[in-house]
């Protein structure tokens, strides 16, 4: 469905500075024209009279105008005109917003013999992206504190240039610990602007616990926290935990929280290597559909429209000029 108008531009705007030139040019003919000669005596109409005009006498300027109409819509097609338009069509897509542990333990290579755990999430994670074109995607990354680096959007291009970008924090740094609660809470507030039910996702990909807010200071999430507040936004969170811990330790890894995640809507995906990895972003793309409305702005050029009314005014010019209102000299 397509909306109305919104704005016309051109591309070529100095092409406008051709109407000059067509001004001029039927100014100089105007003024180089002949002047008319005396058919009568004047002293044949009364003093107080003036002569009576014909409607073809009225009319009789008629084609040199629309030529010289035609003329200016010929310039105006060579500036390119072009309009934008809200071309609004229902998609299935969400708004998904991707935050990835880079703490230091994520340099360890338990999942892959070849690659460390952030080249595995980061592998994982552009096959999802590539596979959902139409959604918007952001980017964040976290240890101590989180780092949005794109807001979502639809360039992916740039988005996974930004995710092959993506390193680990140096071990034993400042920054190296793992602050999940802050960095879901930025998830969700990086998704704020859509509210349709549903269609705003949070994902979490994490091989650690929270040891941030733990430590009591002042002003950090605790992650059941910020998942009580995704759900109050109404985003659905999904966490998948990298790493192969032993037998009950993943669900006692995720277990303060877990529950607060599912009642988002979303689930605990526990990923202990590479292929379990895959399947938790499988499992995600399954869950993370949504019907709505998405509206863009797109331009349709104009030029031929132009050029088309130009030539019909040529040609009617012609067709008077050459008939009823052909001038004699």
């Amino acid at each position: 469905m397509t909306g109305p108008l919104a704005q016309l531009t051109l591309e070529q705007p100095l092409w406008l500075l051709g109407w000059f030139a067509v001004a001029a040019a039927a100014w100089w003919r105007r003024r180089s024209r002949p002047a008319p000669r005396a058919l009568a005596p004047l002293h044949v109409v009364a003093a107080d009279h003036a002569l009576p005009r014909s409607p073809r006498s009225r009319l009789v300027h008629a084609p040199a105008a629309l030529a010289i109409a035609a003329l200016l819509l010929g310039v105006l097609a060579l500036a390119g005109p072009q309009a934008s338009y809200a071309d609004t069509r229902p998609v299935q897509a969400v708004d998904l917003a991707v935050g990835i542990d880079i703490s230091s333990s994520m340099r360890a290579r338990d999942l892959d013999r070849e690659r460390t755990r952030l080249d595995v999430a980061r592998d994982a994670a552009r096959v999802f992206v590539e596979a959902r074109p139409r959604d918007r995607i952001g980017l964040l990354t976290f240890a101590r504190y989180p780092d949005l680096l794109a807001p979502p959007t639809t360039d992916h291009d740039a988005l996974l240039a930004w995710l092959d970008g993506i390193q680990p924090v140096k071990p034993d740094g400042p920054e190296d610990a793992t602050g999940i609660g802050t960095a879901l809470a930025r998830l969700v507030d990086a998704l704020a602007g859509n509210d349709d039910p549903g269609s705003r996702v949070a994902v979490l990909v994490t091989d650690g616990e929270e040891n941030v807010a733990r430590t009591g200071r002042p002003g950090e999430i605790d992650p059941l926290h910020a998942t009580q507040w995704a759900r109050a936004r109404g985003v659905v969170v999904h966490v998948v935990a990298v790493g192969p811990p032993p037998g009950d330790a993943a669900a006692a890894r995720v277990a303060p929280w877990y529950e607060a995640v599912r009642a988002t809507g979303g689930d605990v995906h526990l990923a202990q290597d590479a292929a379990r990895l895959d399947l938790a972003w499988q499992q995600i793309d399954a869950l993370t559909r949504a019907d709505r409305e998405e509206t863009r702005e797109r331009w349709r050029p104009l030029h031929a429209d132009v050029i088309a009314l130009a030539l019909a005014l040529f040609l009617l010019a012609s067709a008077l000029g050459g008939s009823v209102l052909a001038v004699r000299p």
